[in-house]
């Protein structure tokens, strides 16, 4: 069991620097989500019959 090496794990990035590395794929995610519920919105309104 010589060619078996221990997984380490060292966080070294802030939490400024993962945000801003993430911030393209965490703003993708929230316009995306947003266009959602706005299309269902209108699909909802459009179909309201009162």
């Amino acid at each position: 069991m010589g060619d078996f090496s221990w997984f380490s794990y060292e966080d070294k990035d802030t939490i400024g620097e993962c945000f801003s590395r993430n911030m393209f794929h965490i703003l993708n995610l929230v316009l995306l989500s947003v266009l959602g519920f706005a299309g269902a919105y209108a699909g909802i309104l459009r179909y309201d019959v009162r």
